[in-house]
Parts: C-alpha cells; structure tokens; sequence
C-alpha cells in the first residue's frame, strides 16, 4: 500500500509540474502592459508589439498542448500497465482540468485588471512569475 501511494504521489506531483511549468502570468497575452522581452524584440527588429506578443501567446499555446498531451499519455500508460488504479486516473485528470481551469481563471483576472487598473501589476502583487524548470525560484521572503 505504501508503495502504491508513493506511485500515485509522484505521478501527481509529475502531472502538476508538467501544468505548472509555464506560469501563465508571465506571457505577453496576460498584461495589457506586455512583457519586457515582447517590448524589446518589437524595438530591437522594429516590430509590432502586438505582433510580436501573437508569436509569444502561439508558442504558450503549442507548450501547453505539448504539455497536457504528455500528461495524458503518461497517465494512459500508468494506467493501461497497472501503476495506477482508475480511480486514481480519474482522481488525478480531475484535479489536473482544475488547475487549468484555475489558470484561466487567474488569466482572466489579471487582464480584467490590467484593463481597470493599468498602473497595477498583478506579476509584482503575486510575487512575479517564480522559476520552473531552470528558473529563478520563488521569489524572496520579505
């Protein structure tokens, strides 16, 4: 039994990395004020900011596919070889579709805001986007 809780623990903590390495306030689509790396490439190439934030939002949107496409196949395959029960399948897709649902609440949120309030910046009220995979960490305790 310990082993088998272990095995689900990890295939959860698994699928919660995969949806959480990309956090979502940190692409062009989610500030009305667009990232400094949008800003400086539409600069740098005399670019559209807006065009160039239509590139950043298409690759979020391929990572995430890519990403929800994994998960799934991976919790296919646990399931399909025994790893996990379906209980625990259905358990972890539920929790998984509410924590997109929860970005997407998020993201619309904070582009509510960007449009009432520009001058408020839910990247620094929320501690600004925090690491992930070869990323900077959490932000620091203050």
């Amino acid at each position: 039994m310990k082993k088998a809780n272990a095995i689900i623990y990890a295939v959860m903590v698994a699928v919660m990395v995969v949806f959480l390495m990309v956090d979502p306030r940190a692409f062009a689509s989610d500030s009305v004020s667009y990232p400094s790396i949008v800003t400086a490439l539409a600069t740098a190439f005399n670019l559209s900011v807006a065009d160039v934030a239509k590139v950043f939002e298409a690759d979020r949107q391929a990572r995430e596919t890519t990403c929800e496409t994994t998960a799934q196949l991976n919790l296919s395959s646990a399931l399909a070889a025994g790893t996990i029960t379906q209980a625990q399948y259905d358990a972890i897709t539920s929790a998984t579709t509410e924590m997109k649902e929860a970005r997407a609440s998020l993201r619309t949120v904070g582009q509510e805001l960007a449009s009432q309030s520009p001058s408020v910046d839910l990247n620094a009220l929320l501690g600004g986007p925090c690491g992930g995979p070869g990323g900077s960490g959490p932000p620091p305790q203050r």
